[in-house]
Parts: structure tokens; C-alpha cells; sequence
């Protein structure tokens, strides 16, 4: 019989800003501790795999034609176009080539070169070659968009450079950085009327060339790039009033809507029952999405629609477990795939950290052993990195395991002191229950979770194969 769902909260108890972050569940699992050093805000792991340019030296921004020859940045936006775009169609393929034969005549704060250099910023950023160049464009393009929030009427093109800025930044900066660039998108948005609807709105003559159609796919990228960014950091979203532009009705299939429809329905300001939450659940387990980066889209959209049940205090119920327990594996062997295939994209990490954090907060064997499993994929996927970044995931990963099995420990100490008390005496003498059953020598160490150690991680066989977690009798 599956467990029914209760709740005595009232249905309009308004949500926190962070209700959908995964660090909200890492810190109730024990590392509430380490965000002392983050004034006002949510300390995040595995929010990237920490790779990029962290040039901190001083680079006088360049016109595109200066950095690059033209066929190099041909082969740069040959690599966004099939790493990049195939997942976020946002950018028009023709546009772009045309706009890199006209480079030798462009100038820096030329609004098509916001475009270019974000393209070229990320063709870097997923290419082995021109790397020794990435941050002189990264430098440029910043001051390309720095520029463009200056003038009285900045283009539709700004707005495509300040998407690449943003997507840029997701992959390789803070998340503080990355927010502050998400919002200043959304404002870019509402001065150029990308939320309006195309079919109502005359576009200026430096818009021309972009279609309703490609608008409403900038628009909606957009916001789904700023909606999960402020879910994630736990801050509030720009919301653009009167919106009304539609979701595209060429260029994206229906699954990569519904990506966005169920992004959307996960607000904090929208009340969700527990009903529509297992709804929404299964929608996103039925997705059928063939580009990897979207199966781990699906991946986090289930984690967090999980967490936003449980927070709600309602019963999960033993079907919600078993499709989150499906999808958590299926994110992890994708995540591991793309490590090895060495792929910039963040949810390579951040799956993996969130799905161990949700396995041991359903606390069942099949998700205790699932956990095994996800954690060896972290250390995989650092191994496959080596950044600073993931080596702290993974040691912060190991921190929280270690915490669950303190409290593990000492729960069965405490039955363990009882059993004398409650166990009946002629139980103990027929040897039905002896003292090496109830007081087993685990060999396990009590975990410092104040300071912990990349390298010297737990040991996950002993900690799985150990019979803390087995029922009595």
C-alpha cells in the first residue's frame, strides 16, 4: 500500500527564494557550516567544473579582425554551432556567416561584434586549439557589452551578445558574476522589446534581420538561462512586465519546450501541490531528449522537483522514489560520458553532487547503493578535470556522506544501549539476537567534518556493504 500524502502547512505559504537551490539540501545534510565565509547567500558546489581563462591581467579590447584571422573564426563558430547550438538554438547560422565575411570592415562597438566574440568566446572555451587566445576575446566581448548598456537604443544584437556573455560566465565564473550578467540580459530583453509579442511589434531597421520566430527563441533562451541561474543561486528572477511574446513555433522541437514549460511552472512564486509536483515529474521523466546536455537538463529539473516535494513536508510517495531513483541514474552515466569525452558543460558536476544529495535524503537502500555509485562518478569526472572546483565537490560530497553515516552510527548506538532493556532475556539466551549481532565491529572512524581532505575519502565499500542500514530480525 503507497503511503497517502498529509500535509497541515496552508496551500499559500509563500516559498523561500531558494526553495529550488540543490545547496539548500546539501546544507541540511550536514554543511551548513561551511557557507560562514558567504555573507547573505547560498554556498554552492559543483556549480561548474571551475575551466576557463582566469587571466587577471590588464587586455586592451580588440576588434575581432586584430585577434583572429577570418578563417580561424569560421572554425571557432563551426565548433559553437555543433557543440552549442544543437542544444540552445538561439543564434541564426546564415546571420553568423555573413557577419564573419564582413569582419575586416568591422569595428569594436559594431553591435554584430557582441555576437561574434561571444561565438568565438565559447568556440574557444569547447575547442583544443586557439586556446592561447581566449582571453583576449573574453576581455573584448566584455567591453563590447559594457558599451552596449550605455546607449539610448542598444540593438537585438547586444541582446544575443549579452545570452553568449551569460552562457560564457555559467560555464566558467561565479555564480554572483553570472547572475549579475543574467539580469543585466533581462534588461537588455525589455529595452529592445524582445518580451513583446514579434507579430505586434515593428522591429527597428537594425533588427530587421531577425525573425519572429528567431526573436521568440531569444527571448525564451533568455529567460531559461536567467530562470535556472537564479533557482540555482537562490535570488529572485527580473520578471518583465506585459510580457506577452509566445514560445517558438519553429526551431525548437516539443520536448525542448516543454524543458521550458516545466522550468517556468517551478517559480517559487507559484504555489504547486503535491499532485501537480508529481506531475510535473513525470513530464519530465517522459521527455525523450537526444542531445546529451538536455538529458542532463532533464536530470536537474527532476532532482529539483523532488527537493520542492519534500520540502513541502507531504509523504513521498514509493512511485515518486522509484522514477526519481531512475532518473538520478540515467544523469549519472550520462554526466560521466560527456566527462570523458571532456565537455565543458556544467551539469557534468553539478548532476552527479545533486543526486547524491537526493539519494541519501530518500535514506532506502536502493538509493543508499545509488549513491556508491554517483559518488565514484564524481571522483571519475574530477579525475577526468583535475580543478581545484571538483576536487572540493568531491571532498564536500565524501563530508556529507561521512555526516550521514555519524548519525547513522549513532542511532543504531542508541537502540544498541536499549536492546538490554527491551529485548526479552530469553531472546538473548536462545541466541536468536547475540551480542555480536547487536554490537558489530565496524571499524569505522568518526568523521571531521569541520576538515576534510581531498584523497582521503571514505570507504564507500565499507560503508555500503556495513549492515547499519539493513532492518532488524
Amino acid at each position: 500500500m503507497k503511503p497517502t500524502v498529509t500535509s497541515d502547512e496552508p496551500i499559500s505559504a509563500p516559498l523561500s527564494a531558494d526553495v529550488n537551490s540543490a545547496a539548500v539540501l546539501a546544507r541540511k545534510l550536514g554543511l551548513s557550516s561551511t557557507e560562514s565565509t558567504i555573507p547573505g547567500g547560498l554556498r554552492l558546489f559543483a556549480w561548474n567544473l571551475g575551466i576557463g581563462e582566469k587571466s587577471t591581467e590588464y587586455l586592451a579590447p580588440l576588434p575581432l579582425r586584430e585577434i583572429l584571422k577570418v578563417g580561424d573564426i569560421r572554425e571557432l563558430a563551426s565548433v559553437y554551432f555543433a557543440e552549442v547550438h544543437t542544444a540552445y538554438n538561439f543564434a541564426d547560422r546564415d546571420m553568423v556567416n555573413g557577419a564573419i565575411e564582413t569582419i575586416p570592415e568591422q569595428q569594436l562597438f559594431d553591435p554584430v561584434q557582441c555576437v561574434l566574440l561571444g561565438i568565438a568566446a565559447l568556440g574557444c572555451l569547447f575547442s583544443p586549439q586557439l586556446k592561447n587566445i581566449e582571453a583576449q576575446i573574453v576581455h573584448s566581448a566584455r567591453a563590447t557589452l559594457e558599451h552596449s548598456t550605455t546607449l539610448e537604443l542598444p540593438t537585438v544584437d547586444h541582446v544575443t551578445g549579452w545570452l553568449l556573455r551569460v552562457l560564457y560566465l555559467r560555464l566558467t565564473s561565479s555564480p554572483h558574476a553570472t547572475w549579475m550578467a543574467s539580469c543585466t540580459l533581462m534588461h537588455m530583453v525589455e529595452t529592445t522589446n524582445l518580451h513583446l509579442e514579434p507579430s505586434g511589434t515593428m522591429p527597428t531597421p537594425t533588427d530587421i534581420d531577425y525573425t519572429p520566430d528567431s526573436r521568440r527563441r531569444l527571448y525564451c533562451v533568455s529567460q531559461l538561462f536567467h530562470m535556472w541561474i537564479s533557482y540555482d543561486y537562490g535570488r529572485s528572477r527580473v520578471n518583465l512586465r506585459g510580457a506577452s511574446c509566445s514560445l517558438p513555433t519553429e526551431g525548437w522541437t516539443a520536448d525542448q519546450i516543454t524543458i521550458w514549460q516545466l522550468s517556468d511552472a517551478l517559480d517559487v512564486d507559484r504555489y504547486l501541490d503535491t499532485t501537480e509536483l508529481e506531475d510535473l515529474l513525470r513530464k519530465t521523466i517522459a521527455l525523450k531528449l537526444s542531445h546529451p546536455l538536455l538529458q542532463l537538463k532533464r536530470c536537474s529539473i527532476g532532482m529539483c522537483i523532488y527537493r520542492r516535494i519534500r520540502a513541502s513536508g507531504r509523504t513521498v510517495t514509493g512511485d515518486v522514489i522509484g522514477r526519481v531513483l531512475q532518473l538520478a541514474g540515467e544523469g549519472v552515466d550520462t554526466a560521466v560520458d560527456l566527462a570523458y569525452k571532456r565537455s565543458p558543460w556544467w551539469h557534468i558536476a553539478h548532476v552527479p553532487f545533486q543526486v547524491i544529495c537526493v539519494l541519501l535524503a530518500i535514506d532506502s537502500r536502493p538509493s543508499l547503493e545509488g549513491v556508491r555509485k554517483s559518488f565514484r562518478a564524481l571522483q571519475v569526472i574530477a579525475d577526468c578535470y583535475g580543478t581545484n572546483v571538483l576536487k572540493e565537490a568531491v571532498a564536500s560530497a565524501s563530508c556529507i556522506i561521512g555526516i550521514q553515516l555519524q548519525r547513522k552510527k549513532e542511532e543504531y548506538d542508541l537502540l544498541n544501549s536499549m536492546a538490554s532493556d527491551i529485548l526479552p532475556n530469553e531472546m538473548n539466551t536462545a541466541g536468536s539476537i547475540g551480542q555480536s549481532a547487536l554490537n558489530p565491529d565496524f571499524g569505522i572512524q568518526q568523521t571531521d567534518t569541520g576538515h576534510y581532505n581531498y584523497g582521503e575519502f571514505l570507504d564507500l565499500d565499507q560503508l555500503f556493504t556495513a549492515n547499519l542500514f539493513a532492518p532488524y530480525g
